[in-house]
């Protein structure tokens, strides 16, 4: 009976294109208690039929992926759970992997958001949620799927060389401007450089296509864009040595940040 009841839960939440339930919202459909609920649910997990994303929250387990973390097989599942219903973006690491511009994606689920959000796992993976402006956080986003929002790929590049301290470094940068380099879309990367005021970085990137060679590409990036004489470093963790300087883009490089890019 209780089996029963359980499936008709998935089936009544699938019919209604839902992905992603809370505990409440289950107990709403069954009309059971919430100590009643919570058994009925913890059964479900154990039968791989429902992944527990975090406290409170599950996600049904698509056809194929039983057996396997919602949040591993597919990340913005697991971020729909919790932040579909609040502003947020996946986003710097997290969101290069969703393009498939990292090699080594990282285990830790990076959300930018302008809540305070008391969560430290989501489906036993780490959670990193970045505090962001409401007025930014939606700037440059697209549907991930689920009802979670990514960072478009011009918005993950800028946000990387923003601060290339959350996505390991512009070693890794510079592999995700490599791969994406054909496919950048150049006015609508100056174009939310400019509203988020995120003209340095949008200059780090330039300099940083110079290195990797793709010449055409940083003068594109710099195109309207004003240089001032003061360079800026390429990498903000970085002292300021100026080993060398790229007067076009007006970032300065110091030798081992060069090597992490040269290297890759």
């Amino acid at each position: 009976m209780a089996r029963k009841t359980a499936l008709n839960l998935l089936d009544r939440l699938t019919a209604a294109g839902e992905s992603t339930f809370s505990t409440a919202e289950a107990v709403e459909i069954l009309g059971r208690s919430p100590q009643s609920t919570v058994n009925l649910l913890g059964r479900l997990v154990d039968d791989g039929l429902i992944g527990r994303v975090s406290r409170g929250h599950y996600a049904i387990r698509p056809l194929g992926r039983l057996g396997t973390s919602a949040a591993a097989e597919d990340t913005a599942l697991a971020v729909a759970a919790v932040f579909s219903d609040r502003p947020h973006r996946i986003a710097y690491r997290s969101a290069l992997a969703h393009h498939g511009l990292v090699i080594r994606p990282s285990r830790v689920i990076q959300v930018a958001c302008p809540d305070q959000v008391r969560i430290a796992e989501l489906a036993e993976r780490p959670l990193d949620v970045v505090r962001e402006r409401s007025a930014t956080v939606a700037v440059g986003s697209i549907s991930a799927g689920h009802g979670a929002k990514v960072s478009t790929c011009e918005r993950a590049l800028l946000d990387g060389a923003r601060r290339s301290d959350l996505i390991g470094g512009l070693g890794v940068l510079g592999d995700a401007l490599d791969t994406a380099s054909s496919d950048i879309e150049i006015e609508e990367l100056r174009s939310l450089a400019k509203q988020l005021g995120a003209i340095p970085a949008l200059r780090r990137l330039a300099s940083l296509a110079r290195i990797l060679e793709f010449d055409d590409l940083a003068r594109e990036m710099l195109v309207g864009v004003s240089v001032p004489k003061t360079p800026i470093p390429a990498d903000t963790r970085q002292p300021d040595p100026r080993e060398w300087v790229d007067t076009a883009a007006g970032v300065v490089w110091s030798t081992p940040t060069l090597d992490s890019v040269r290297s890759r």
